[in-house]
């Protein structure tokens, strides 16, 4: 496992169905918990992305790698689910 990547801290937006089905799977997926899911609706929430704010974070997915590189679209979702070998 790469460990400048994993783990992969994956920002969501709970309150969206799409998002919530898609983390899940993730969730089920993931047998060696390289994936940390962060629910940007949870009470106390606030965002460590250094200028990301919460409506960038509803508009395109967004993973912060484990050497603290921020990825975006469909390069989050990429390192998702490589890091559970799919």
């Amino acid at each position: 496992m790469n460990e400048q990547i994993y783990p992969l801290t994956l920002y969501f937006d709970s309150s969206c169905p799409l998002c919530s089905t898609e983390m899940g799977e993730l969730k089920r997926r993931d047998a060696q918990g390289v994936l940390i899911f962060a629910d940007i609706f949870a009470p106390g929430f606030s965002c460590p992305l250094p200028g990301v704010q919460q409506q960038d974070l509803l508009r395109l997915m967004h993973a912060r790698r484990a050497d603290g590189q921020v990825v975006t679209g469909v390069e989050a979702f990429r390192l998702a689910y490589a890091g559970i070998g799919v």
